[in-house]
């Protein structure tokens, strides 16, 4: 079974690995102790607690927590330990608290621990990195209990929304997971007043009156938000293109990029107020005026991380017209030309982003199919805009260059929507299974680097110079730019490189269910110190940066990739608001004095 619920017979599960987790946490500086009972003291103080501890919760209070919860606590086993038609697990992960998106977070490399689908039935079935329980939080008040049990007895706690997950921090090994995805309100004004506002001095609180807004729980989905905009004849500032990514959750909260940034600014712009739970299990909003340090942190400064977020209240805006623009192209043969093509378009994303153009390119240099050719596909999309004509021009010199290279096939498809949402649609709608397993590199490319005269040649170098292993392994998303660029002013924890930003560019790689951990490490270290690098050395380690939610598992120097300037304010926000660090996530602020996982404390 996937997930059990908490009752008079169940049992509580216990974590493998207990006795490495001791060694580990308590002989950080190579030391050895003696004696066992010291050992355990030692260890007691620097890690999480376990379920073979004095600590973890009783029988009794897991079945308290239980009924507390209006009997929503699961006992979680991984999604492959139920034995099902593995084509109806991938289509139906996002309903299930134990899976994630990416499923390699839920295998634990150290004690060769993974539960795949395509296994052999005979094959035991570990628990990995999957939760041991989930409180499935259909309210603010299931959220709250949970809080307050993992705080008391100091467990490892994980926050998790959909499991969109590219980085590892929807899960962790020997933990209470909190799911959020059935907090489903929705709720729209035409004129939204932030809570507090009129409490305060004129001259220091924000506008009361903030305009049309809608106001979002937790578990709310891309598609769900955009359809009730929809249907009211309103948009948002949100989706990248995923119809079933949580709008309120590490999406927005690690500063989510969107199609309408170059119209409309950047998500975290456009953020009116959160309510949150904090560390102690209390209910807070959080605004401009009201813990204006706990509105700032969220809005790119990335999430599970502060407080949970229960709800957040977003700008509506009126549905734009858009033009959109479908491009492809097909080279009979991977060869210069090819790069070259793919050069034009580098070259042209100043002049798309000038006339307010948002979207995604994807190169397919090896699709991995006999006669398949070289071939790359766009999709831009121009918020606000009819003229096709115009859009036309803008494009026609990219044509006519690329058709002057031998062996091109080139089309570009011009069309009017009346309504942006009308272009958007079919991405948010396209089905979300369960993803081969993939890990990114990434980076930030500014405008200023690729208006360069020889910018865009470098971009196209370096992406001809890498290994292209079978299907997708480069994506150039256009997301910034325009009023997001001109947004310097807001103050937020939004990445500061993302205003200098013109193109967010992919690496993908990855592996199969029965390639060996050992062989898994060596793709991850080949990504990150040869391939990725690659990326840094375009404009230099210490320039731009890296998207906090599409990155490199790995990525060096992660505080400054993620956060820019912005780390040591975020750092003293993690202080104020969660000085126990109960929140914390992979590479996310603070938990650099703990391990990849959360459970043992490296430093004070």
């Amino acid at each position: 079974m996937e997930a059990s619920p908490i009752g008079r017979s169940a049992k509580v599960l216990s974590s493998s690995g207990l006795g490495l987790l001791l060694v580990f946490c308590v002989n950080l500086g190579g030391r050895a102790w003696a004696q066992e009972e010291e050992l355990r003291y030692k260890a007691q103080s620097l890690r999480r607690c376990q379920s073979t501890d004095p600590c973890w919760p009783s029988q009794r209070e897991w079945t308290a927590l239980n009924a507390s919860v209006d009997g929503n606590l699961l006992a979680l086993r991984p999604v492959a330990s139920r034995r099902m038609e593995s084509r109806l697990a991938r289509l139906t992960w996002l309903v299930r608290a134990a899976a994630l998106q990416q499923v390699q977070w839920e295998t634990y490399p150290p004690t060769n621990e993974s539960c795949y689908l395509e296994f052999p039935r005979n094959t035991p079935r570990q628990q990995g990195r999957v939760s041991l329980y989930s409180v499935v939080a259909s309210t603010t008040s299931h959220i709250r209990r949970a809080v307050k049990l993992a705080s008391k007895n100091k467990l490892r706690l994980v926050i998790k929304n959909t499991g969109h997950d590219w980085v590892g921090r929807s899960s962790a090994r020997s933990s209470l997971q909190i799911w959020t995805h059935k907090v489903k309100d929705v709720a729209f004004s035409d004129d939204f007043s932030p809570k507090g506002c009129r409490k305060v001095p004129r001259r220091k609180r924000g506008a009361c009156n903030r305009g049309p807004a809608v106001t979002i729980g937790a578990g709310v989905q891309m598609l769900e938000l955009y359809q009730a905009a929809k249907d009211r004849g309103l948009t948002v500032v949100a989706a990248g293109g995923g119809g079933t990514v949580g709008a309120a959750g590490g999406y927005l909260q690690g500063g989510g990029h969107s199609l309408l940034a170059n119209l409309l600014g950047a998500s975290t712009d456009n953020v009116l107020q959160f309510e949150v739970v904090t560390a102690s299990g209390k209910l807070e909003t959080a605004n401009e005026n009201v813990n204006p340090d706990l509105f700032w942190a969220p809005r790119g400064g990335g999430g599970g991380t502060y407080a949970i977020v229960t709800s957040v209240t977003l700008r509506t805006f009126p549905d734009p017209t858009a033009v959109k623009v479908d491009v492809s192209v097909r080279f009979p043969r991977l060869g210069p030309g090819y790069w070259a093509a793919v050069h034009e378009l580098i070259d042209l994303l100043p002049a798309i982003d000038d006339a307010g153009g948002s979207g995604f390119f994807y190169p397919f240099p090896n699709l991995g199919v006999p006669k398949a050719g070289a071939n790359f596909v766009a999709g831009m999309f121009f918020a606000n805009e009819m003229d096709v004509g115009a859009i036309q021009r803008l494009w026609a010199p990219f044509e006519t260059k690329v058709e002057a290279l031998a062996g091109s096939n080139v089309s570009v498809q011009v069309k009017a929507e009346p309504k942006f949402s009308d272009a958007l649609f079919p991405l948010l709608r396209a089905t979300e299974q369960t993803v081969p397993i993939t890990i990114f590199g990434s980076r930030l490319i500014s405008r200023d680097f690729l208006t360069k005269e020889d910018g865009p040649k470098k971009v196209s170098d370096v992406l001809s110079s890498l290994q292209h292993p079978p299907g997708l392994s480069v994506i150039g998303l256009v997301v910034a730019g325009g009023q997001q660029a001109r947004n310097s002013d807001v103050d937020s924890a939004l990445n500061p490189a993302w205003r200098r930003t013109l193109l967010h560019l992919q690496l993908l790689r990855g592996w199969t269910v029965d390639t060996p951990f050992e062989q898994q490490a060596a793709i991850k270290k080949e990504l990150t110190d040869v391939e990725a690098a690659q990326l840094r050395s375009l404009e230099g380690p210490d320039s731009m940066g890296v998207y906090f939610d599409e990155a490199d598992p790995n990525e060096p120097d992660w505080p400054g990739a993620f956060f820019g300037d912005n780390y040591e304010r975020l750092r003293e926000v993690k202080r104020t608001y969660d000085r126990d660090t109960l929140f914390i996530c992979r590479r996310c602020v603070g938990s650099e004095v703990w391990d990849d996982e959360g459970l043992c404390r490296l430093s004070s």
